[in-house]
Formats: C-alpha cells, sequence, structure tokens
C-alpha cells in the first residue's frame, strides 16, 4: 500500500476515516476521544470486505484476485533445504516452479506426508520433488506467526523459485492511505465501514446499511471474477494442441473432456494442481478399466486386446544366460524362435527349476539355446516387477530371438499422448474415465462404457480371430467344398 498520492478514485484511509466521521456526526478532523473508535471501524470493515462470510450469493471462503501475489526470484543455495515464505503469507501455496532448470513444479503436501517420503526409500538428494509449510515463530505479543518451506530431496544445486500465495493486507494508516482493491472497489469498502456503524448501533442487527455493502459486495465479487480470470475458460486454448491425423482419444483432448464435466473448464492453464491431479487421476482409472476390463454381457471377462500383444526381439550376448524383458513385458505369448535364416528349432519353454537343474547337472554349458524359462526377479516392492529371461545352455554367440508378450501400457501424458488403442476405441475410453468421475454402477456414463466396451471387444475379436482354423477331418460328407480336402495324402510313399 502506497502512501503518495494518486490520480484514480481509490478511497484512501484519510477519507474512509472523513466518511465514518460525518456518518456518525462527528467534526472532522477527529477529536482524540473519537480516533480510537474510528480507526477501529475503519479495521472492522476492512476485515470484513476483505474476508466476506458466506451470506447468500457468496460462496464460502471466496478469496480475491487481487491479494493473490506472485513470488518471483526467491533463491535456495545448495545444500540448504529450507526457505522463509514472505511476512504477508496467508495461505493458498499449492506448488514451487523451479526456474533456473528443467523441472517439474514441486509439490507442497502436508507435514505427514512429507515425512513419509523420506522414509519411503527414495534419493536424499537431487531436485526436489516435495515441499511442506510449517510454522518458524509462533505467534506471541511482538509478532504473529511466520512460515518456512522445507524441500526434499535436499537440493544439489542451487534452485530459483517462484511461486503464487495469498496475502494476508496490512492495515490501513495516515502512513499507509491505500487499502488492497481500493482503486475498483472503493464503494464497497466504504459500505462496509459504514455497514459496521450501523451493526454496532443496532447491537448486530442488520440494517439498510448492511443490506446496501451486501448487494455492492456481490457486484464487486463477480468484477473480481471477471478481471482476475480475463476470458472465460471457453475462450482459452489449451497451449498444447497437436494437429491430429486420427480421431483417437488422445491426452489432451480427454483433459479437455473431463475437466468440462468437472466443472473446471476446458482450458488445463486455469487449474489449480489439485485440479490437475484430479483430472489424470480420473484418466489413469478410465484407461485401467479399459484395458483390463469388467465382464460385460457377451464376454467371458478373459479377453486380451490384441493390440496389447505385440512382436519383438531380444538379441542374446555370448556367455550371458538370463536377461530383463523389459518392464512393460507383462507375460510372452507362445515361445521364442530364431530367425529362418538360422534354421534352429523353436526354443522348448519349460520351469525355473527345469533350467537350474540343467545348470546344475548338465556337463553342456555353452551352445545354441534349446530351453527357456521366465520368472519375476524383484522380490520387494521397491519398484514395479519385471520379467526375467533363463536361457540353458548359455549362448555361445549372438542370437536374434523373436517373442510375442503381453503388454503393460504406460501411463499416457502431455508427452506420451496416445494410448494403445486405436481411434475404433476412442469414445470407449472417454466414456472410461468419465465413468469414473461418476462412480455410479447405474450412471449413465456407466452404463454408455458397457455398452460401448462391449462393441469395442467385439470388433477387436473380430479383427484378431482367423476367418480359417486349417484343415477339418470331421466335416459333413459333401466334401467338394473349399472347407474339406479333396486330394489324397501320401505318407513314405503310401496313399490314404
Amino acid at each position: 500500500m502506497s502512501s503518495s498520492a494518486e490520480s484514480t478514485l481509490g478511497i484512501t484511509h484519510s477519507e474512509l476515516e472523513q466518511n465514518i466521521a460525518r456518518h456518525m456526526g462527528i467534526t472532522y478532523p477527529i477529536a482524540s476521544a473519537n480516533t480510537a473508535e474510528v480507526a477501529d471501524i475503519v479495521r472492522s470493515g476492512l476485515n470484513q470486505f476483505y474476508y466476506p462470510i458466506a451470506i447468500e450469493g457468496v460462496e464460502p471462503g471466496f478469496k480475491w484476485g487481487f491479494l493473490r501475489v506472485l513470488w518471483t526470484g526467491e533463491s535456495v543455495t545448495a545444500p540448504a533445504n529450507t526457505f522463509a515464505l514472505p511476512d504477508d503469507f496467508g495461505g493458498g501455496l499449492e506448488e514451487i516452479y523451479v526456474t533456473n532448470l528443467s523441472a517439474a513444479p514441486i509439490k507442497v503436501i502436508d507435514r505427514r506426508a512429507f515425512e513419509a517420503q523420506k522414509v519411503g526409500g527414495a534419493s536424499a538428494t537431487g531436485t526436489p520433488k516435495y515441499a511442506t509449510i510449517y510454522v518458524s515463530a509462533a505467534a506471541g505479543v511482538s509478532e504473529s506467526e511466520r512460515y518456512t518451506v522445507a524441500l526434499y530431496p535436499t537440493p544439489d544445486a542451487d534452485l530459483t523459485l517462484s511461486f503464487e500465495y495469498d496475502r494476508i493486507p496490512g492495515a490501513t494508516s495516515s502512513s499507509s492511505e491505500y487499502p488492497y482493491g481500493a482503486q475498483m472497489h472503493s464503494e464497497t469498502i466504504l459500505a462496509s465501514c459504514l455497514a459496521i456503524v450501523e451493526l454496532r448501533a443496532n447491537e448486530g442487527a442488520t440494517g439498510p446499511f448492511y443490506e446496501q455493502f451486501r448487494a455492492k459486495l456481490l457486484s464487486s465479487i463477480e468484477f473480481d471474477k471477471m478481471h482476475v480470470s480475463g476470458p472465460g475458460q471457453e475462450e482459452l486454448h489449451p497451449t498444447t494442441s497437436p494437429t491430429l491425423t486420427t480421431l483417437a482419444a488422445d491426452y489432451n483432448r480427454l483433459r479437455a473432456e473431463i475437466g468440462d464435466m468437472l466443472g473446471y473448464g476446458r482450458s488445463t492453464q486455469t487449474w489449480s494442481f489439485s485440479q490437475k491431479e484430479t483430472v489424470d487421476r480420473h484418466i489413469e482409472n478410465g484407461l485401467n478399466w479399459f484395458y483390463w476390463p469388467p465382464q460385460v454381457p457377451g464376454d467371458d471377462g478373459f479377453h486380451t486386446w490384441s493390440f496389447l500383444k505385440p512382436s519383438t526381439t531380444i538379441a542374446t550376448v555370448a556367455d550371458q544366460e538370463d536377461y530383463d524383458l523389459g518392464i512393460n513385458v507383462a507375460s510372452v505369448v507362445g515361445t521364442f524362435t530364431y530367425s529362418s535364416s538360422d534354421g534352429y528349432q523353436d526354443i522348448i519353454i519349460t520351469n525355473e527349476n527345469m533350467i537350474r537343474s540343467f545348470r546344475a547337472a548338465n556337463v553342456v554349458q555353452t551352445g545354441i539355446p534349446t530351453h527357456a524359462a521366465l520368472r519375476w526377479k524383484s522380490d520387494d516392492a521397491t519398484a514395479e516387477n519385471n520379467l526375467e529371461l533363463m536361457l540353458w545352455p548359455k549362448p555361445d554367440a549372438v542370437y536374434t530371438l523373436g517373442y510375442r508378450y503381453e503388454f503393460r501400457p504406460s501411463k499416457i501424458s502431455a508427452t506420451n499422448l496416445y494410448s494403445m488403442a486405436g481411434p475404433e476405441h476412442a469414445m470407449t475410453i472417454m466414456y472410461a474415465c468419465k465413468a469414473s468421475i461418476e462412480n455410479n454402477p447405474d450412471g449413465p456414463f456407466t452404463r454408455l462404457f458397457i455398452q460401448h466396451m462391449a462393441a469395442s471387444l467385439k470388433r477387436d475379436k473380430d479383427r484378431s480371430t482367423p476367418e480359417h482354423w486349417g484343415y477339418n477331418g470331421d466335416g459333413p460328407n459333401d466334401h467338394n467344398t473349399i472347407d474339406f480336402r479333396t486330394t489324397t495324402v501320401t505318407y513314405d510313399g503310401t496313399q490314404y
């Protein structure tokens, strides 16, 4: 708040006192006997304006946009892991941006969750991922609370930070004339002060001045929302909007649809950190329901999507017998094969015990692998488990093994925009995400999800099921169709 004269219509502390004195029938300049009372009315009027109670038309906990502060240039010198918040900090801090490094925003979490991160096995140093806020100076006769931010992991490099928070406005006086919001809400601030006079005179009963304040307050709140938010959310465009060549359900489209259904608007630019987390959680839920669907009418509940069974290869290394198959491999479909030019038999899949027995008892230790087994590698929960391939005998050279596998999809994100499904399943995924929001087995979006899932399953089965399985030797008597063999079979020189 500036004490210098301004050329705006913003009301000042002195003007508030003058209007209050006139309203109370007190001469101005105010006599010393009335100074404290008038100053207290100004203080109460400003408090009533800054922190409006939840009355009809005013949402609980409403916060003025002009009390929202962007703090920039906060420096943390490694290995320090704390910094003090500004003295006027009043909450509203949800994430902290690291402006001198390419890093994700630091999430502000509660103290217990923050302490749990320290014992969760994560690295103790690096670029901070989490922050918590605690009181650094208790309230007392000389000062109110002050707050400190703690970071984890402890920074291993110097940081420059920025963040937004809600400001606690200071009191006005003859040396600090302008209240926050005075330039645009002068009449509302004055009406609040006059309403305080009325409430005190009527022992808490409201009257015409309070009703006038309430009407002006509602108008100011609507103006503040429009002034701070700018264009309506529907007029803003996402910062990332790639040109799509198909009708696939990409990450940006899903976020816009889910955000709109949740009432956040379609533009991520207007969302808070917690709103972004909520949207992403529903997208993850929807994709989980789609990839591993519940049983729907007409399906046995055990279908595996054809697009989740890709093929790949792995190259052996001479004298290496065990190989990680990667975190996205959920299981191997069929067996491992050599390339057609090698001319080797397919590898026989057996169990881990058999491979260990071969390795322990057989004198043949190296050569062309003929047997294999799969086992889960990890025995704890510090990381996602992955499959390990065991070969016998130990490869004596580099061989290329082909195999098909069930794929564990990764989360979609601003980097990995697309799900593993094609555009023909886009609406099924969309309704799965909306069903997560609905959380009602009889809800309309859940019913739409089930209906579209049945269609998606049928479409995928039709695509992946062959028209002919091979020769049918037990068919009807009519063998003149193409479905049955009409020629003789010769084996070892004898016709059958």
